[in-house]
């Protein structure tokens, strides 16, 4: 794609994006159907900061999984209102839906840093919040994809997850994603908790128990 379609896109997908952000909660929507299980993706947008309900439950989630994200900090409904706003709302290439089944909420999954020059994008927070409903997950993956290439014209998909993380490869895989690289990674403190940084060079790599894979989707 050359330089003036690149912008071009770019300026058509953060429109896309910041309108769907203030629509009403509940008005965007993905409607699917599991082995006979109704679903659906409802997308977040800004009015949901007000929703202490949805809130407390992102907060219970990021909570209850925080080993499998690259920061580990202390968590609270407040703070996660805060990132909310900021990281998700306010972010122009950041969408965030959140999963449906049966009337109880039990999971979040989006979209990121998109490569504008590819059409292509990055899935996001996958996090399976409430057990149940096996193999739904990865469904509702595969929904959101579609749907992002019907809205947003993406072309392809890229995710990140670490190595340690067998029941997300395990499920990445199933879905045709393909590992591409790998990057050796160690934890350090950070200012209010811990976070897992990439190894410098000068570090013994014999001591690294943990590496971020980065998978693209094999359409091949």
């Amino acid at each position: 794609m050359d330089a003036l379609m690149s912008r071009q896109y770019e300026s058509e997908v953060v429109q896309n994006i910041a309108a769907l952000k203030k629509c009403f909660f509940g008005e965007i929507r993905i409607n699917s159907i599991f082995e006979g299980t109704s679903y659906s993706l409802e997308f977040l947008t800004a009015e949901c900061s007000n929703n202490l309900h949805l809130m407390a439950l992102l907060a219970k989630w990021r909570k209850n999984h925080e080993y499998w994200f690259p920061a580990i900090f202390p968590v609270t409904t407040e703070r996660t209102i805060k990132w909310f706003t900021k990281s998700v709302i306010e972010n122009p290439q950041r969408l965030l839906f959140i999963l449906k089944v049966n009337s109880e909420y039990i999971g979040h999954l989006g979209l990121n840093r998109f490569d504008f020059d590819l059409k292509s994008c990055e899935i996001d927070n996958i996090v399976r919040g409430e057990d149940g409903y096996r193999g739904v997950m990865g469904h509702a993956i595969l929904q959101m994809m579609e749907w992002g290439r019907r809205y947003l014209k993406l072309h392809s998909y890229s995710l990140q997850t670490f190595s340690d993380n067998v029941k997300s490869l395990k499920l990445y895989k199933s879905l045709c994603f393909k590992e591409v690289d790998r990057v050796a990674m160690i934890q350090r403190q950070s200012d209010d908790g811990l976070e897992w940084v990439e190894a410098i060079e000068s570090y013994d790599l014999s001591n690294i128990s943990r590496y971020n894979i980065k998978m693209e989707l094999n359409n091949g």
